[in-house]
């Protein structure tokens, strides 16, 4: 239950602390990724938003597509996610093999099992499969080559929801042939908008008006001096910090207890029990 009352601070202070609330969500699944320190941040946008509909262009291993499908869960969002990727590499993330996708479909199976859907498509082949201003949220991941996310950018904008936001990754890689940080600078100010710098950068835009679109007026607020652009961003970089280092954490506790032989693993979950009934959580030292 939130603690924020209306009361207490200005709208533009409450509407920034609600916009936060989420950004401690544990992270479920955490696969392979250059997303990962981004993940609170589309918790705490996928919340406040709500979108109805969500597209990712490149999804690769999953992690930004599981974190938009935990929060759907979580968060009861009334939302279709859908993942598009040919899942055959290019030339930055590398060229791989048929394991990739075949991970993917079976998390998506085991953890999000009637969540969304998944395109196996070229971008501009599936862009045919959606109506025009119907997608509230669309996050580019593709080929990052200016020629390639200009295309992409100039593709699904006519997609995007009158009030959509758009999400760019990449946008801080200055190496390697990547394009998106001029596409970025080619547009950012065309939109109310705003850039992480950390974990390889992502770009928000979000389009139409303060009235009716609200993550607009959390934007305005975050760019009203370089001092708040500057704390929004090291915010959600400790935030993914925190976050990704805890969810490794998980995971290398659950491969050692794969590992362990059943009857130790039964005796430590009833160690840990019978702890619990000796020494309760309101009378450990603190």
């Amino acid at each position: 239950m939130s603690m924020i009352s209306r009361s207490d601070v200005s709208d533009e202070t409450f509407r920034l602390l609600k916009f936060l609330e989420p950004s401690g969500t544990r992270i479920e699944t955490l696969t392979l990724t250059s997303w990962g320190g981004h993940i609170p941040f589309m918790f705490c946008l996928m919340n406040y938003f709500r979108p109805r509909t969500f597209v990712e262009l490149g999804t690769h291993y999953g992690a930004s597509f599981f974190a938009a499908c935990q929060a759907i869960r979580e968060f009861d969002i009334n939302c279709t996610p859908t993942a598009v990727d040919l899942w055959s590499g290019d030339e930055h993330a590398g060229k791989y093999g048929e394991k990739v996708y075949t991970s993917f479909r079976r998390i998506h199976q085991d953890r999000y099992h009637g969540v969304g859907r998944v395109l196996r498509k070229d971008f501009n082949e599936a862009a045919v499969d959606f109506e025009n201003l119907s997608l509230d949220l669309i996050h580019i991941d593709g080929l990052h080559t200016y020629e390639a996310v200009k295309n992409d950018y100039e593709t699904w904008l006519s997609k995007a929801s009158p009030n959509g936001v758009m999400l760019f990754h990449d946008t801080d890689v200055r190496e390697r042939g990547f394009g998106v940080w001029k596409l970025w600078d080619e547009i950012k100010d065309d939109y109310v908008s705003f850039n992480f710098t950390h974990t390889h950068g992502l770009g928000v835009i979000a389009l139409g008006s303060a009235d009716s679109n609200p993550i607009i007026p959390i934007l305005q607020a975050v760019n009203c001096s370089e001092n708040s652009k500057s704390s929004f961003d090291n915010f959600f970089r400790l935030a993914g910090e925190r976050a990704v280092s805890e969810a490794i954490s998980q995971i290398k506790l659950q491969a050692i207890r794969d590992r362990l032989p059943e009857p130790l693993v039964t005796l430590f979950r009833r160690s840990k029990a019978i702890r619990h009934r000796i020494f309760p959580p309101s009378t450990r030292a603190h």
